[in-house]
């Protein structure tokens, strides 16, 4: 019996059906890749969190001050990077330096040996005054924002909603107009002047308690409660500039770690006033390409 092979419409056929459920099935696939390193990095966050918590538990309820470069020259007046400060928790309470690294972050395999996560310690450090967590080392963890961006404050949503008043605290807390937050400012409070109404607010370091200034109703027991899960901590590095995504891990949003521990993710654009504020159009129209 003579066996027919397969017509040239019907090879034809059968490579269209692959196609098409290969367009169908790799982008489910991508999803679901996606949101596997989404959950991921929410664990990481709130690792983080639990070191945060476990720092200020034995610092008067402190949680880390932000970073200092301790690989340059030791100055009083030496500004902060937009992280926390490796060698108050690295290796007491921060293990695993991989905890910093985001999965989805295009750079995530830049960072993942020790040896690169590690930076000499400027000889100038070991004279410098205290606090100072490098002293007799020569070598430190650079825990710069490579995937997540702490600040070390509590910002009010109400205090950004504005494009004006963003951009005031971006150039503030971000050191963008000389070194607001530096090695001898970063263990206390700051000042911002709000340009839409000419206030001076105060921006408090995170500590414990810090969730009462944001109380709305004082007789209200629950309200303490709440506060502490609309106080941003950590999150995602996001940044947008003119409206445009410059630079996400998980487009178009990111994850939250918020004071109270928990973690939530949210889309760009969030509404004005939003406890996700660093999502807000105000952010993404500061003119401030780094910010937040």
């Amino acid at each position: 019996m003579r066996h027919r092979g397969f017509s040239l419409v019907e090879l034809l056929v059968v490579i269209a059906i692959i196609a098409i459920l290969a367009g169908l099935i790799l982008p489910a696939l991508s999803r679901a890749r996606e949101s596997a390193r989404r959950a991921a990095c929410a664990g990481n966050l709130k690792q983080l969190a639990m070191i945060h918590h476990m720092f200020a538990d034995e610092n008067d309820g402190y949680w880390v001050p932000r970073m200092i470069p301790y690989h340059q020259s030791y100055a009083p007046d030496l500004g902060c990077w937009s992280s926390f400060d490796g060698p108050f928790v690295y290796p007491e309470y921060m293990t695993d330096h991989r905890v910093m690294l985001c999965p989805s972050d295009i750079e995530y395999g830049t960072w993942q040996t020790l040896d690169a996560f590690m930076r000499p310690v400027h000889p100038s450090w070991q004279t410098a005054p205290d606090p100072n967590p490098v002293a007799g080392l020569s070598e430190y963890p650079v825990t710069a924002d490579y995937s997540y961006v702490y600040w070390g404050y509590a910002v009010r949503s109400d205090d950004v909603a504005k494009i004006l008043d963003m951009a005031e605290f971006g150039k503030t807390l971000d050191n963008l107009t000389g070194y607001s937050v530096n090695w001898e400012t970063r263990m206390s409070d700051i000042f911002v002047l709000k340009p839409s109404t000419g206030e001076e607010v105060t921006v408090r370091r995170l500590r414990s308690g810090v969730e009462r200034f944001f109380v709305t109703d004082i007789n209200s027991p629950a309200s303490a409660e709440t506060a502490e899960s609309v106080v941003a901590v950590q999150w995602d590095t996001v940044r947008t500039d003119n409206g445009s995504p410059t630079e996400y891990n998980h487009p178009p949003g990111g994850n939250v770690l918020f004071m109270d521990g928990h973690v939530e993710f949210e889309r760009y654009p969030q509404p004005e006033g939003s406890k996700f504020w660093m999502l807000t159009e105000a952010a993404a129209l500061d003119g401030v390409e780094t910010f937040p």
